[in-house]
């Protein structure tokens, strides 16, 4: 089963949905902490939804609807747990259900390499890479609202 988690109750499941967070995030180079990711659950900026098999929350994914000129996308931008193949069509299933719902035209999952593999028999495709390289130390202007 899949469940969209409401806001109102991210303060009571957060302490196990941050342990199924935290790889992703981690891996996510610094763009955001945990922290930040609760707090814009909390206000509705991003969606919650869990799967939960035999009674037990075992995956959780993060979306975010991205506005663009000429498209509204939703993102799976964090997920983590296990099982997957036992819940990845469905949560799927649901997510776009929903996404449409709100206007969405697409799906859109920013994630490791191994996504493209996983996703590809559910109609997704490989559509652009993302290429990063870190500014030296030195280099950086330093203010106060950017991590270091």
């Amino acid at each position: 089963m899949i469940i969209a988690v409401p806001e109102g109750e991210i303060d009571h499941v957060w302490p196990m949905v941050s342990v199924l967070l935290k790889p992703a995030v981690d891996l996510d180079t610094g763009r955001h902490a945990l922290d930040d990711v609760k707090r814009d659950l909390t206000e509705c900026k991003r969606q919650l939804w869990a799967a939960i098999l035999d009674g037990t929350c075992v995956a959780v994914v993060v979306t975010g609807i991205a506005q663009y000129p000429g498209r509204t996308i939703c993102q799976a931008q964090y997920g983590g747990g296990s099982r997957l193949d036992d819940w990845l069509p469905d949560i799927l299933n649901v997510v776009e259900e929903w996404a449409g719902q709100i206007g969405c035209s697409a799906i859109e999952v920013v994630g490791r390499r191994g996504w493209v593999r996983k996703l590809a028999p559910y109609g997704f495709s490989h559509e652009r890479v993302f290429i990063e390289r870190e500014i030296p130390h030195e280099r950086r202007r330093h203010t106060e609202n950017h991590a270091e």
